[in-house]
Order: C-alpha cells, then structure tokens, then sequence
C-alpha cells in the first residue's frame, strides 16, 4: 500500500480513542471505507470488504516530546455489519 495510501486523501475520523499509561499520552485515530467498491483501484484487493487506516501519535506526559507518527493500513473480508471480535 505505502505511498498511495499515504497520499490518497482520507475521509473523516470514524473514532479517536486517547490512552494514558507509559508516561505517554497516545491518540489513535481510525478512518477507513465501508465499501471498497468506492475506493481507489490499488486498495481493491480479491475479497476485500473494508480498508481502514488507523494513525497513532504519542507525546511524553514528562517533558511535552513527540514520538515518531505510525500508521497502518488494514484490509480484512469482513462485511461492515460485522464488528472485529464479534461472533
């Protein structure tokens, strides 16, 4: 996926979820398609029913530094009625 998916512009945030511990302060945001039908050509992959990118940035509670940002992208078959870890 790599610089595609980096560059493609994203829709809104579906849901942000702040966690303390580590001395870190850590925010995850998660935006993805429920329809892969309306992504781009380079994400449909055989299967594919959902594409979600989910972005971390952390910051130190001690002195206010910022971690490097991650993201990961994420394609899975599950119909987007289905929920992860539901039966």
């Amino acid at each position: 996926m790599g610089a595609e998916a980096k560059h493609y512009r994203w829709g809104a945030a579906a849901e942000t979820i702040v966690n303390l511990g580590h001395g870190r302060i850590e925010r995850r945001t998660i935006q993805g398609w429920e329809d892969v039908s309306d992504c781009p050509e380079w994400l449909q992959f055989p299967g594919a029913r959902r594409v979600f990118r989910i972005r971390r940035k952390s910051v130190y509670k001690k002195d206010g530094r910022q971690r490097k940002q991650e993201t990961a992208y994420f394609v899975t078959s599950l119909p987007p009625h289905m929920r992860m870890g539901s039966p």
